[in-house]
């Protein structure tokens, strides 16, 4: 059986939960225990620290070696890139990491232009795809999307250029194409449209594709106040959006669908993880994903201090947060993003974390640490695209 929250906890070690897969929290007990330390050691949230963009390795990006209506880029090492990077990021990640990074320059291209993305070689291990505002415009990843071998991007009516990123699995200096760009006829798919079930009933050895999360099983939630108010504060966080939002209590859909299963997780998630996602489905291309949102993590079994209705609340934040990892969204910087890993400038305002919407954000760039950025994600707009409005 798994266990569910207490009801009385001591108030000296309340967590008060932010949407995010890793748990962003404020943990006030060890904010108190660090405070004859210094406010500088207290963290984000209380803090004035901001993270560093890696926004001017835009300016370092090789031009793109366009032969007719296509260009080859290569693993050619970039070592004007490198540099920069080993200056931006100190000792804080491995040197493997900045040499295998990859940048190129599409530019000029025409307003509206279709571009075809074509994977190469199994050394690409990630790819992203900038505009010429750096917003976050296709990506791909090949833990999850190896069965993907291409992209297929369609340039805004106001952007003219298209940047390019890639990572190599290996260190690689061959000069070898990696990634090939053409102009093509075809266009990106119309929105779809996009069921999501909120699943409070409970599922056992839930087991996730991506294959590196450990199968759970997931006790169910059996207050109904709990339930209409996670449902709620989901339904909010996708107003503007096309969603159709059901719950266990409706029937099955026939159409495929996003499962987020929300209860107490055995074996947890672990004390600092609030949810988690199958994986992070830029464009939307997989209908039939899952994600666990776990009230057995200690900011969810705390957020009862605050009321169930805050713990509620709370849940379908996350809940939404993970449905935007498989709509395609990716974690950003702003403490006011409903995809946030960050509480900069919020400190205890428990009202402004549970308002979070989706914005246009800095990315955060975890392959060089947490605290830096690279481009922005503006995810109303991706939202819009993949979804479209709701219908008046």
């Amino acid at each position: 059986m798994t266990p569910k929250p207490p009801t009385a906890l001591v108030l000296a070690a309340a967590i008060l939960p932010l949407a995010g897969c890793g748990g962003v929290l404020l943990n006030l007990s060890d904010l108190l225990g660090r405070v004859s330390d210094g406010l500088g050691l207290v963290g984000t949230c209380l803090s004035d620290l901001d993270p560093v963009s890696l926004d001017p390795a835009f300016g370092m990006a090789q031009p793109a070696p366009w032969n007719g209506d296509a260009a080859d880029l290569t693993d050619a090492a970039q070592p004007d890139l490198a540099h920069f990077y080993l200056l931006a990021v100190g000792d804080d990640v491995l040197p493997r990491w900045y040499l295998n990074e990859r940048l190129y320059d599409l530019g000029p291209l025409a307003a509206g232009d279709t571009l075809r993305i074509e994977l190469l070689s199994e050394a690409v291990d990630g790819l992203w795809l900038y505009d010429d505002a750096h917003t976050l415009t296709g990506a791909y990843a090949r833990d999850y999307q190896a069965q993907r071998t291409e992209l297929t991007v369609r340039l805004p009516a106001d952007t003219t250029a298209l940047f390019v990123r890639f990572n190599l699995a290996y260190l690689r200096d061959e000069g070898d194409p990696m990634v090939r760009v053409s102009r093509a006829a075809d266009p990106e798919p119309p929105p779809s449209p996009q069921i999501v079930v909120l699943n409070f009933a409970g599922a056992e050895q839930v087991a996730f594709r991506s294959g590196w999360v450990r199968p759970t099983s997931v006790a169910p939630v059996d207050d109904p106040l709990v339930r209409q108010h996670a449902r709620q504060a989901f339904i909010d966080s996708f107003a503007d959006y096309s969603l159709t939002v059901l719950t266990d209590a409706d029937p099955t859909p026939e159409n495929p669908y996003s499962l987020i299963h929300i209860g107490y997780a055995d074996p947890p998630l672990g004390d600092s993880t609030n949810g988690i996602s199958e994986y992070v489905d830029w464009g939307n291309r997989v209908a039939d994903d899952l994600a666990v949102v776990d009230l057995n993590s200690e900011a969810l079994r705390t957020a009862a201090l605050f009321g169930r209705p805050t713990l509620a609340a709370a849940a379908g934040k996350i809940a939404a947060h993970e449905t935007g990892h498989l709509l395609g969204l990716q974690h950003v910087w702003d403490a006011d993003d409903l995809m946030t890993i960050g509480c900069k400038g919020i400190g205890l305002d428990v009202n402004r974390i549970l308002n979070r919407q989706f914005a246009k954000s800095p990315l955060v760039d975890f392959s060089s640490g947490r605290e830096r950025t690279f481009g922005n994600q503006d995810a109303p707009a991706y939202l819009r695209r993949i979804l479209s409005l709701t219908q008046p």
